[in-house]
């Protein structure tokens, strides 16, 4: 080596600042030279405490991970990341060139280079942001649901979902309910549309949770779902209320409500109300009284499923394990083991399971036997919906209401039951108090209308329009009838298609309370049937005839109901009923008079022989003086007037009269004659009827006793036209109308009467 070659490259820097500094210049470049093996042994063992330091911190972050880090922290890693990177680039330089001592030049560069780098790794050893770099996460926009049961191929359920997310893009709706009967499917639509993707859009956060009867824990875990540190005041909930309330204010939220029970103050649990801001809440009920009281403005009701849509899922929930199901021997005994899941998503999907490991028809027949009792059934999701069930029945705590839902189910599941007949059941039953001169009809029927309400607001019974006629579906009636079995007070007897028995060798009919039969065809006559108390024969095409000593032995008899029989005259033995409140004998379409008979039962107090071909008046009626509501039809023979009208005034107890007009000619000359007797009645308080013309309806307003004691009278009036069916209008209406005027000749000079209806009526010209 030359000594050029060591002092060449220093040379240059005389040229650049002078002579005077070149001694200073030159022993600064030895002295780096020098340094770096030092300077490269420092760099390591700083870098590998960086390190270090980074790696604890990481660890720190795991232990912590309900916490997120500070942005300074995540902008410090990748400043550690880029250093560890420029000083492994320097130690592979170092390491490949081994610069022997007298290359100055290159060696002072490089060490100066190192030097530089520990002093920045020395910073961030000591950088701040590593104090207190944890801080709270923030919630994650959707806490998506696992297992949850898909939706699509289920009409029925998307629709209700589908319904709810075009609610939930409608501006003026804050509040939206969801109400369906337990097992229908309401939280798994609520799962759905808590991961649903179009939510996700529309919402910064989505908020699932599942109310409970404590408001502080359903707000603790609301707090919780914010990822809001509160258990420092988690005591005191106007703190928390204020930490909600400040995360949410300035968010569009989405809170999901899943079985809510009761009312909740959504403002105490520190839900924005009067933000605008777009938050909407969504709250799931099986109880209707909820969404009432909490101001819920749109409800989308869920239905059972179709039987369709019921023995798909049923189908596919075996088929994925036993794809036997569709064999010719066991899928017609599956369909009527899916018929029992009463269209209900929850009993469906456990009862499918139970079966799912099923391989023969036997054990398949064994199941469906096993299956009837099914409130006695150990199976979990079973045992879920019944005690859910029951729970609902013990609430009411009350044996009068309770009896009423149980009587309830001696009708066919999911049909029509209209409230005014099903009324006048419990009234005849004894189940609405005493009815005499201190206590009117109309005090029991607004009892018992009252009870429907609440038994449908408790989602006992479902109410259908404006509450005309309720229903109960397949669950509700198997845990009434499973109740009743276990109640000799409302023991029932059913003879209807697959659950027929043979009537005559049957000791339930003996001992039951409560019997409904539409298979009726042999008549036992020579039984004790005294334990009987309501008997419903009713929509019963092929009874024809009942034998003259039938009703021999039913002495504590209190309803009768023939309706829609082909019956052409009543048994002699109808006389035997002494003690029959309710007599139900519309449609009966080849009945043309009343025998005798029914002149003694002297505590009947309905009567219904619309649809009949009963001439007016019969005169077996004028005996009933404890009736307090008669529907009858005016029908009279061609050329005839009508007959025995006086009848009518001996019926001074009488509260509620239909005239159902089917001779309407006959009745334009007879109406006036008729409507005095009418008049006459002191405590009529409900007429449904037909005028002839407004003269005569104002007539029968000035003599009418009733009309004039300015009673809170309820009507159903045709004026100029013969009285229809239930107008179809009326089915429009949310709520019942209880005065109704049809006004078929306006424009007359005599419509002072219409004018004093018009005020309390829904008038139709």
């Amino acid at each position: 080596m030359s000594g050029l070659e060591v002092v060449a490259p220093l040379v240059g820097e005389v040229g650049a600042h002078g002579i005077g500094e070149l001694h200073s210049t030159i022993a600064s470049k030895i002295a780096s030279s020098r340094n770096l093996d030092d300077n490269y042994n420092i760099l390591l063992k700083d870098m590998e405490m960086l390190l270090a330091i980074k790696k604890d911190k990481e660890r720190e972050v795991q232990r912590n991970n309900h916490k997120d880090t500070t942005n300074a922290y995540k902008l410090w890693t990748n400043r550690v990341s880029d250093a560890a990177e420029d000083v492994q680039k320097l130690k592979v330089k170092y390491e490949e060139k081994m610069l022997p001592w007298w290359r100055i030049q290159r060696r002072s560069h490089l060490s100066e280079e190192m030097e530089k780098k520990c002093n920045y790794v020395r910073e961030l050893k000591k950088d701040e942001c590593l104090r207190d770099f944890l801080v709270d996460k923030p919630p994650e926009p959707v806490l998506k649901e696992l297992n949850v049961p898909q939706i699509s191929g289920y009409p029925t359920l998307q629709g209700a979902l589908k319904n709810m997310l075009g609610l939930l893009k409608n501006n003026k709706i804050k509040v939206i309910g969801v109400c369906g009967t337990k097992g229908v499917g309401k939280t798994t639509i609520m799962q759905n549309l808590n991961n649903n993707e179009e939510v996700a859009k529309l919402f910064e956060i989505v908020i699932f949770v599942k109310a409970t009867a404590d408001d502080h824990k359903l707000q603790e875990k609301i707090a919780n779902r914010l990822m809001l540190d509160i258990e420092t005041n988690k005591k005191h909930s106007g703190d928390v209320a204020r930490r909600i309330h400040k995360e949410l204010e300035k968010k569009k939220y989405l809170l999901i409500l899943d079985e809510v029970e009761d009312a909740i103050n959504l403002e105490q649990l520190g839900i924005p109300s009067h933000v605008n801001n777009g938050g909407k809440v969504v709250i799931a009920t099986r109880l209707p009284r909820v969404y009432k009281l909490n101001k819920v403005q749109r409800v989308i009701k869920v239905m059972e499923l179709s039987p369709e849509e019921a023995w798909k899922m049923f189908r596919d929930t075996v088929h994925a394990f036993n794809p036997k199901i569709d064999s010719l021997e066991i899928q017609p005994i599956a369909k009527l083991v899916c018929k029992r899941c009463s269209r209900l998503p929850l009993l469906i999907y456990n009862i499918a399971n139970s079966f799912k490991l099923k391989e023969s028809a036997s054990s398949w027949s064994a199941g469906l036997e096993d299956l009837k009792p099914w409130p006695e059934l150990q199976n979990q999701g079973l045992e879920e919906l019944y005690s859910c069930l029951k729970f609902c029945y013990d609430e009411l705590k009350d044996k009068k209401k309770q009896k009423c839902f149980l009587y309830t189910s001696l009708y066919p599941a999911n049909s029509k039951v209209y409230t005014d007949y099903l009324v006048e059941c419990w009234a005849a039953q004894g189940l609405l108090g005493d009815i005499n001169d201190k206590r009117s009809y109309r005090s029991a029927r607004n009892c018992g209308i009252n009870i429907l309400e609440h038994l449908a607001n408790v989602s006992l019974l479902e109410k259908g329009e404006s509450m005309i006629y309720v229903n109960m579906n397949h669950c509700m009636r198997q845990l009434a009838l499973h109740i009743s079995s276990k109640d000799p007070e409302c023991s029932f007897y059913l003879q209807d298609g697959e659950e027929s028995e043979n009537l005559s060798n049957s000791r339930a009919w003996q001992q039951a309370r409560w019997v409904s039969m539409r298979q009726l065809l042999d008549f036992p006559t020579s039984q004790d049937s005294s334990m009987i108390l309501t008997l419903l024969l009713r929509k019963n095409p092929k009874l024809t005839t009942i034998p003259p000593t039938f009703f021999e032995n039913m002495s504590s008899l209190l309803l009768l109901d023939l309706y829609n029989s082909m019956i052409t005259q009543l048994p002699s033995s109808l006389s035997k009923l002494t003690c029959l409140r309710g007599l139900f004998l519309n449609s009966c379409e080849l009945l043309e008079s009343l025998s005798s008979e029914i002149g003694s039962l002297q505590f009947l107090e309905v009567l219904d022989i619309r649809d009949t071909k009963v001439t007016f008046i019969p005169l077996q009626i004028g005996c009933l003086t404890n009736l307090r509501c008669l529907r009858i039809p005016f029908i009279v023979s061609e050329d005839n007037e009508a007959q025995n009208v006086h009848v009518i005034s001996k019926l001074h107890r009488l509260e509620e009269l239909t005239i159902q007009v089917i001779s309407y000619e006959q009745w334009c000359n007879d109406a006036e004659n008729v409507l005095q007797h009418v008049a006459s009645l002191e405590n009529v308080t409900h007429l449904r009827c037909c005028f002839p013309s407004s003269i005569i309806l104002g007539e029968f307003l000035s003599r009418s006793k009733s009309w004039s004691c300015k009673q809170q009278n309820s009507f159903r009036f045709f004026v100029g036209c013969q009285n229809s069916r239930r107008p179809q209008i009326l089915e429009s209406f949310e709520y019942k109308i209880t005065n109704y005027l049809r006004y078929c000749n306006g424009g007359q000079k005599d419509d002072s009467a219409i004018i004093e209806c018009v005020w309390n009526a829904f008038v139709v010209f």
